[in-house]
């Protein structure tokens, strides 16, 4: 009691600093607690120290690391992806199979042209998108599939009756355009090629193709009236003009994101499988084109493509019960 009333009148609290003694059990000095911090730093983001080896570098527990970065708000989750579907766009999808869940302006869907274009790679590299990692509550971020190699973009078409021919577009590895962007400087106009598809060759190139193929396939058929689809990508519209001074019917208000409506996503996705399966990795990229062509052959039966085509109205009446979300197409 002596002892302790001497330190409070010399030191001004009842503690003899001349007395070593180590932290109590749970507890850590100022000097742990930054050094804590400063392991939980060195934690956060898709490159940061593991917990494990975190908890290494200061010499602590990985328990006690652990309670300290969930107390900071610092956690191991994964990023969280996007919404496929925003409000509005949701919305433009129930009114499109609203109005047209069994035909477009009198034509049945069953008589419809459904194009679409996909980029395939000859030596694709998958990244992960769900890895977890440590850091703030809400600030995770998802990766994305990163891709590498050659590459080949290509359109086709496919109706109930067949296939058109696929058409090998800018954006290709090795296929360089034959259009120009102009681009108006201080020094005047200049034009450099272009780096992907463009309208130009979209309307020279691609739909001539797509539409004298779709044209020939009803006319065999008998099938006078029909529908060509393609969606609202940004080279599209000189299309649909091209086609209207054909006379022929296009969709014209196709939704923004209307995947799962178009046929045409689950050709490619079977087209990418018989790829898989047949492509040589030591094949050339013109050796490639022939396995993906041989592969659009041989997905695009009539049996297989009449079956797609045929649940184009059930798509759109599940993307009405859905309110705008996705079906399960």
């Amino acid at each position: 009691m002596a002892r302790a009333l001497e330190c409070w009148q010399r030191y001004g609290n009842v503690d003899d600093p001349d007395t070593t003694r180590g932290p109590e059990v749970g507890s850590h000095n100022k000097v742990a607690s930054i050094a804590l911090d400063r392991a939980v730093d060195s934690m956060r983001g898709r490159n940061g120290l593991s917990l494990k080896a975190a908890a290494t570098t200061i010499s602590t527990t990985v328990k006690t690391l652990r309670a300290t970065a969930h107390a900071a708000g610092v956690v191991y989750a994964a990023g969280k992806r996007r919404p496929l579907l925003t409000g509005t766009q949701m919305r433009e999808r129930l009114a499109f199979a609203r109005r047209h869940r069994r035909a477009y302006a009198g034509v049945a869907w069953r008589n419809g042209l459904y194009t679409d274009s996909k980029v395939f790679y000859q030596h694709p590299r998958l990244g992960d998108k769900s890895a977890p990692y440590w850091d703030v509550v809400g600030e995770h971020t998802p990766v994305e599939y990163s891709r590498g190699g050659k590459k080949v973009h290509v359109y086709g078409g496919v109706c109930r009756f067949g296939a058109t021919r696929l058409v090998f577009v800018t954006g290709t590895s090795g296929l360089e355009s034959k259009y120009k962007r102009q681009r108006t400087t201080s020094r005047g106009t200049r034009g450099s090629l272009q780096s992907g598809v463009c309208g130009a060759e979209y309307v020279n190139d691609v739909i001539p193709i797509l539409y004298t193929d779709g044209l020939a396939m009803f006319k065999e058929q008998r099938v006078h009236s029909w529908v060509f689809v393609h969606d609202k990508a940004s080279v599209h519209p000189g299309g649909s003009l091209y086609l209207k001074e054909k006379g022929q019917l296009v969709v014209e208000d196709w939704p923004s994101k209307g995947m799962d409506l178009n046929v045409m996503e689950n050709v490619w996705a079977q087209v990418d499988r018989k790829v898989a399966l047949a492509h040589d990795p030591d094949s050339t990229l013109e050796q490639y084109k022939q396995t993906l062509e041989e592969a659009w052959r041989t997905v695009c039966t009539p049996t297989y493509l009449a079956k797609c085509v045929e649940s184009v109205p059930s798509r759109l009446e599940e993307v009405v019960k859905a309110q705008g979300g996705m079906s399960p197409h």
